[in-house]
């Protein structure tokens, strides 16, 4: 493990990873398993999809948001 990338860089590089895996699931058409309310949830590709247009979405406005302070 490399001692000089910081936890931040860390996260964000297996945030990325894990949304890539999950990318890869929906474009060959496999759902997705995921934990919501308490219980285990099936995602299809279509909502896959949307989930992650709307997370690549909030990060790009968080991104915009860190600059411009």
């Amino acid at each position: 493990m490399r001692l000089d990338v910081s936890v931040e860089d860390r996260t964000r590089a297996i945030q990325r990873a894990v949304r890539q895996a999950i990318l890869e699931h929906a474009l060959l058409g496999r759902c997705v398993c995921v934990w919501r309310d308490e219980k285990v949830v099936w995602l299809s590709p279509e909502q896959i999809f949307e989930v992650l247009r709307t997370t690549i979405a909030e990060c790009r406005r968080s991104k915009s948001r860190e600059t411009n302070d």
